[in-house]
Order: C-alpha cells, then sequence, then structure tokens
C-alpha cells in the first residue's frame, strides 16, 4: 500500500449507508478499501469534483458509486503528478488576492459593458427595427398603460382633435420622425404626463392639457416627445432591459422575461440626463422651425415640476407602476435653463 493514503467515506450509489474507506494511488488507478469494500478503478473512468476551498470534494464512479474526501489538503498530496492534480486555476481559487482581483477584474468588466458596451450596442440595434417590430412594442405598451391607472380621457372631442390637428401641421426640424397618433387619456394618479412609443403613438395626459397655460405649451412637451421617436429613445431602454434580461434568462434558464417584459419596460423606463438633453435639443429646433418660442416649453415643464413636487408632498406620487413625469426625467432646473438659454443664442 502507498504511504500516501487519505481517508473517504464510500457510498454504493444503492444504499444511503456510507462505508468509511482508504484511497491510495498506484500507477493509474485509484485504489479503495474498506470492510468488504474493494476497488481498482482507472483514473480516467473518475470524476473528480472541482476544488472550493476547503469543502470536501468527491469520486464519481460510472457505476453511480461515489467517495467522499473531507481531508483535501491530503488529497491532493495523494493527486500530485496524477491527471486529476490540482491546475494553476484550481490553486488560484485558494488564493484570497487572487479571488478578490478575479472578482474585481470582473465587477469593472461588467461596469464597463452596461455603461459603455450596452448603451452602444442599444443604440446601432434600435436604428436597425423596423417599423412592424416598432408597432408591435407600441402597441404592447399601450395595453401596459391602460392597465395601470390610465382611463379614457375626459376632454371634449373638438378639443383633442384641435391639439392632434396643430401638432400635426407643424413641420419637423429634421429627419422623418412623426406622430403616428395622439392618444389622450385621463388620469389623476399618475398626474400631468406625455409618453412617446417607439412607433410614435404619444400619450397624453387630460392632466397635462389643463395646466397647460396654452397651447404653445403642449406643442413644446409633444416635440420633446417627438425627439424621443426621432433618436429611438424608447426603442433602446425595450432593447437594453431585452438584453439584461436574456443574459438573467441564461445564467437563471428562464427566458420568460425576454417574451414578456419589453412592454412593461418601456412604461416604466427612465431616460438618461444625455436622452433628455437630445429630446430638448429637437424640441428647441423644432419649436424655432415653426416660431414657438422654445421659453413655452421650459415654462409648462416648471409648472410640471411645480405639479409633481406638489403631489409627492402630499404622499400621492404614485410609485407603484409608472412615476410621474418628472420623476422619470432627471434634472429639471438644468433642463429649463438650458431651453430658456437657447433663445439668448
Amino acid at each position: 500500500m502507498n504511504a500516501r493514503t487519505v481517508d473517504g467515506d464510500y457510498f454504493d450509489g444503492v444504499h444511503a449507508k456510507s462505508h468509511r474507506v482508504q484511497l491510495w494511488i498506484e500507477g493509474d488507478a485509484l485504489n479503495l478499501s474498506g470492510g468488504d469494500i474493494n476497488r481498482h478503478e482507472k483514473l480516467a473512468t473518475l470524476n473528480l469534483s472541482e476544488p472550493l476551498g476547503a469543502t470536501a470534494r468527491t469520486f464519481s464512479f460510472s457505476d453511480g458509486a461515489t467517495v467522499l474526501v473531507r481531508d483535501v489538503g491530503s488529497l491532493e498530496l495523494m493527486l500530485a503528478a496524477t491527471p486529476l492534480a490540482s491546475t494553476l486555476t484550481d490553486r488560484a481559487h485558494k488564493k484570497k488576492g487572487w479571488v478578490f482581483a478575479a472578482f474585481a477584474a470582473f465587477v469593472g468588466a461588467v461596469a464597463l459593458g452596461y455603461s459603455i458596451g450596452l448603451p452602444w450596442a442599444t443604440r446601432q440595434i434600435a436604428h436597425t427595427l423596423s417599423p412592424k417590430v416598432l408597432d408591435a412594442i407600441g402597441a404592447g405598451a399601450i395595453g401596459v398603460f391602460d392597465q395601470a391607472g390610465f382611463a379614457p380621457s375626459k376632454l371634449p372631442e373638438a378639443r383633442r382633435a384641435e391639439i392632434t390637428r396643430s401638432f400635426s401641421a407643424l413641420k419637423p426640424p429634421f429627419g422623418n420622425a412623426k406622430a403616428k397618433q395622439i392618444l389622450f387619456r385621463s388620469s389623476p394618479e399618475h398626474g400631468p404626463n406625455a409618453v412617446a412609443l417607439p412607433d410614435g403613438t404619444m400619450v397624453v395626459t387630460d392632466e397635462l392639457v389643463a395646466i397647460a397655460q396654452n397651447d404653445q405649451q403642449i406643442m413644446g412637451v409633444l416635440s420633446h416627445e417627438l425627439g424621443h421617436v426621432h433618436y429611438r429613445h424608447g426603442a433602446q431602454n425595450v432593447i437594453s432591459g431585452a438584453i439584461i434580461a436574456g443574459f438573467l434568462g441564461a445564467y437563471l434558464g428562464d427566458f420568460s422575461t425576454v417574451v414578456t417584459g419589453a412592454a412593461a419596460t418601456l412604461a416604466a423606463s427612465h431616460y438618461s440626463r444625455d436622452a433628455e438633453r437630445e429630446a430638448d435639443n429637437y424640441a428647441i429646433a423644432m419649436m424655432q422651425a415653426n416660431a414657438i418660442p422654445p421659453r413655452a416649453l421650459a415654462a409648462l415643464l416648471a409648472r410640471m415640476d411645480h405639479a409633481y413636487r406638489a403631489k409627492k408632498k402630499a404622499g400621492e406620487a404614485d410609485q407603484r407602476n409608472f412615476e410621474d413625469y418628472f420623476s422619470s426625467h432627471p434634472g429639471t432646473a438644468e433642463r429649463i435653463a438650458h431651453i430658456e438659454g437657447s433663445e439668448k443664442k
């Protein structure tokens, strides 16, 4: 018997009872002996569990039997110079510094991919989507909106038609983005709000119309939302959510969230400051191209911000499904200053 032996618990794969055995290596084979257990197995036919610190390791045999070895230090010495010896990667797992460095590198790579790689990829993909795909996303999002506190509009039909007609008459500053339709909804729960869907559909609440002092202000907000359509910000949010869900699905083995989550992702998504600045600049250009002073948009943003803050202070701002306009449109004061400043250039 080789002097390098290790104790283990043998399970025959049929009965729950274990048998105490000794293990040793002879040539290219593993030997087990204990009680009435005597086995001689080629190393090439065995599976050995991966090393994980001081965690016990298991030999698995082709017939379902296993041997559990708790003294992993002695086991490694026994396996030295055999095909089952620990690799450099295995040894690195045991060095805290290496493990920390590897974890830090992984976190850094994920952060870099999320902050730079993901936005770049979503922009590229969003601008390749066909109108048919955008229509499907928009239709799904409308259904989500109508199930989450948005009721049929109480505005007179003539008033709704007037706003739609006025915005349709405006010329976009560049590109071919246009409003597919304007849907009016009543939502005291969510307050003054306007959202553009990737297909060009715009959802406008009665509360936004009510808080506006004139139609120029409403045209300003709709121009801002058309900017999101032009740059496909909504589509980018959906794609970003789908990519993240896809990675989670691959990790967890469940892709249902990828299929069902696109519309909900769009409805609850937040735009970045860069996206808001792009949409604001688009609105400024569109308003100037149609002889509407950009300060009209700034004035309505200020009124909407005031309404949101008052609602939040009263504890009425709903955070369950859809955050109010200014909760998802950050940097209000900065944006207002930028819009007002555009008239001085």
